[in-house]
Parts: C-alpha cells; structure tokens; sequence
C-alpha cells in the first residue's frame, strides 16, 4: 500500500479516536450536570405560578392556601415587588431579616446550590397589565442520583489513550521513514564524492522513486565512463577529477535541499513538493554532466556541446538567483536589476557558471559573510556580478585563475582542494557565448567575478 495511502488511513483513524474521546468526557460532563431538575421543577410549579398570577393581577394576597397546596408537593413559594419587599414567604432557605439584592435573589446559581444542597430555585415574572411589577421564587429539594457508571468510563478512558498511544507510535515510525529515505539520498551523494559508486535499494512503499531510478541510473553512466576513460586516458586531464570537481556543484545544491527535508524546513506539502522537485531536476543535471564528459573526452577538440535558445535574461537569471538564496545556509543577498531584455544562451551552461562562482565564493568566506548576487544591464551585455569579502586572491595568482588545473596558493592550503579545473571550464562557456569574464580581488578583502553576455 503506498506511504501516502497509509498515512491518509493513520490520521483518519486518530482522528476518530480523538473524537471519542472527547465525546466520552462530553457525556460525563452532561451526565453528571445537575442542572436539569431546573426543568423538573417548572412543571412542577406551572399550576401554582398560575394561581399566584391571578391573585397579584387583582391585588389579592391572600396566598396561604395556595402557599399551603404547594407545600405539600414539596415547593416553597417566596413573593417579591420591584422594591425588593418580601409580600409573602414560606421558604426555609429564603430569609425575610436579610433580603439580598433583587438581581441575585431572582437567579439560580452555584453558589445557592453549594449553600442548599439539591434545592434548586426557579423565578417567574408576574404580571399587572402586561408590565412586570413583581417575581414569585419557588424552591424546591431534588434528591441527585449519579447516573454515571464511573467504573466503565475509567476502563473505557484507559482502553482508548493505550490505543491511541500504540496509534501514535505506529505514526512516529511511519512519517520517520521519509528521514531514513533522505538519509540514505545523502549517504549515496557522498559516497559519490569519494568515488564509492554503490546504488540504492529502492524501498517498495517509497514516495519518491523516480530520485530512487534517477540516482542509480547515475551510478550505472558514471561505472560506464569511469571503464570507458581506463582505456583512453591516464593522463593529468584525468576524467574522474574532472567529474570530481564538477558534480560538486549539483551534489552540494542536492545535499542542501535534502538537509532541508531532513530537518524539516519543508514544514507543508507544498514546500515539501518543491524540493522533491528542484533534487529530481538537479539529478537530471547530474545525468546531463555525465553525457557531456563522455563526448568530451571522446571529440578531438575538447569542447562542448551547447544548445543554444533565446530567453528573457530578467526572468532566467532571477530564477537562478532565487534558488541559490533559497538554499539551507545558504547566505546570500541578491539584486535583479535587469531590464527586460533577450539573451541567447545554453541556459543550463549559464546557471552552471553562476552556481561554480557561487560556491567558489562560498568556500572562500567565513560562516558569518556574506555572498552578493547582482545582475544589471551595462550597454550591449547583462553583467553577471558574484562578490565575497573573503580571503581574496594573491596578486601573483590573478593572471592565471583561468588556466586549467591552476592551483593558487589559497587553494592549497586548504582542506577543499580542487583540481584547477571550475573557472577554466566556466571561461570556456562564457568564451562560446561570445562573453567574457573578468575578476577583482584585493587578497584579504574579497573577491568580484563578473560574466559578461551580449544582449540580442
């Protein structure tokens, strides 16, 4: 049964559990609420009010042997005018020495109950020529029997919270189980990184098997041009280092977003969803570098293939700066200043030179700097500017960052050493754009990257 179904049926069934539950201490608080003789007892002086009504339209008082009638079935009957004068009184519980105030004589409340326990007392308007110029009170003792069988609640309370309990366990392993399916994500992206290529068993009730297929279909293209590059190349142009340096941008924006689902940043489906989403495009990307190694170490002349097509440069790079800020830590202030204007680019090359910039600059900062994305119009280009107030390059180091497998010596001392290869491949792309690239560093200052494209 699929994951979703299941939860679906889970949440249902806590639901109605919940549900009766709360109705369970719903019919104890109705059971055990002494209100209702209320009603018992305006059945039960309905004939006496009557009686005393016809009395006081016709200023007759005499009210003992209709006082004496109601005694007898128990009710006593207290009369009072709008002066809060006592005009007749047969209640033990009503003292005539010590009247209180009107509005608190006329109504029941629990702190009558507390000081008369089981009495219960009833007001009733009465009336001279439709205008209420008096009330009589009747009070009557009502013996409270507990019709609650508190022993069958108790065990009932008792059976359901277990049930809910187990309920909730089985809920806690079962949403769980979505972490266990990005760990294991993130597991296998690292061990790509180390050159461990071992494919992930697809769990049957996972909810994300297209990343499941994608991934081990990665793993298969990358076994099958390793094998391929053994028989061609063993050379400082190794394929794997190249393959190394390159899918670290894709498999560092993965990492990221699978963090994000592990710990919880997706908090409702729809963020949720969209993460799913950017990890199976980024894989898609991953499958992508793979094909494009390949051909490239098998062409003669070492270059890409691009697929070129016209776009709005606002939208396309808006777009690409929005994912960036929208990564975990991802630390970065973003200006679209573009206008609307139409570039012709291989936008899947582009978006790999920004993101290779990007994470140059973020290995180059500290945790607490940060990174500024701007893109802005500057007469026949959009300029594409990636800025850090980092470490800086060495004057000595400026005049050959764009050489293939040049090392600085920032980059040497460090524990994220790479191959030389990210900017040289990123000013190969630009350089097939008909752009160019250009860089300010002052060394223990920062670094700006700028990428000129020609506007169409």
């Amino acid at each position: 049964m699929n994951r979703n179904i299941k939860k679906a049926i889970y949440i249902g069934l806590l639901s109605i559990l919940l549900i009766l539950l709360a109705l369970l201490f719903i019919s104890i608080k109705n059971k055990d609420d002494r209100s209702y003789p209320i009603n018992s007892l305006r059945l039960d002086s309905n004939d006496v009010y009557i009686n005393v009504q016809n009395l006081w339209s016709n200023d007759k008082f005499m009210f003992d042997d209709i006082a004496n009638n109601a005694k007898d079935r128990g009710i006593s009957i207290s009369i009072i005018n709008l002066y809060q004068e006592v005009i007749y009184s047969n209640s033990k519980y009503f003292d005539i020495d010590n009247v209180p105030i009107l509005q608190e004589a006329l109504y029941m409340d629990a702190s009558y109950l507390e000081n008369n326990l089981n009495v219960y007392k009833l007001s009733q308007p009465l009336y001279k020529e439709e205008m209420v110029t008096g009330f009589v009170i009747f009070e009557k003792e009502y013996i409270y029997e507990s019709s609650v069988n508190y022993l069958t609640i108790i065990l009932g309370i008792i059976i359901l919270t277990i049930v809910c309990f187990i309920i909730l366990l089985y809920g806690i392993s079962l949403f769980k189980s979505d972490n266990y399916e990005f760990i294991e994500i993130e597991k296998g992206l690292l061990n790509i990184t180390k050159g461990l290529l071992t494919p992930i068993s697809t769990n049957k009730d996972s909810q994300y098997p297209q990343i499941y297929i994608t991934y081990n279909m990665l793993i298969e293209e990358l076994k099958h041009v390793m094998q391929q590059r053994e028989y061609t190349q063993g050379q400082r142009k190794s394929f794997l280092t190249t393959i190394s340096h390159e899918l670290k941008t894709p498999i560092a924006t993965i990492s990221a977003y699978v963090e994000g689902l592990k710990s919880g940043v997706a908090d409702d489906d729809e963020k949720r969803q969209q993460y799913i989403n950017i990890i199976y495009q980024k894989m898609k990307m991953l499958n992508k570098l793979i094909e494009d190694f390949f051909l490239y170490t098998q062409e003669d002349e070492n270059k890409f293939k691009y697929n070129f097509s016209e776009c709005y440069a606002d939208v396309f790079i808006g777009d690409i700066f929005s994912s960036i800020s929208s990564q975990k830590n991802s630390r970065t202030a973003y200006k679209n200043l573009l206008p609307k204007c139409i570039i012709n680019v291989d936008q899947f090359r582009i978006e790999q030179v920004i993101l290779n910039l990007y994470n140059n600059a973020k290995k180059h900062t500290n945790k607490d700097q940060d990174i500024l994305l701007l893109a802005y119009r500057e007469e026949d280009n959009i300029v594409i500017e990636v800025s850090d107030n980092g470490e800086g390059i060495s004057p000595k180091d400026l005049p050959y960052i764009f050489e293939y497998y040049y090392q600085g010596s920032k980059s040497k001392s460090k524990d994220y050493q790479g191959v030389g290869l990210g900017l040289a491949i990123a000013k190969s792309i630009i350089d097939a754009h008909n752009g160019r690239m250009k860089v300010k560093s002052t060394e223990g200052s920062g670094t700006s990257m700028y990428v000129y494209i020609p506007v169409v």
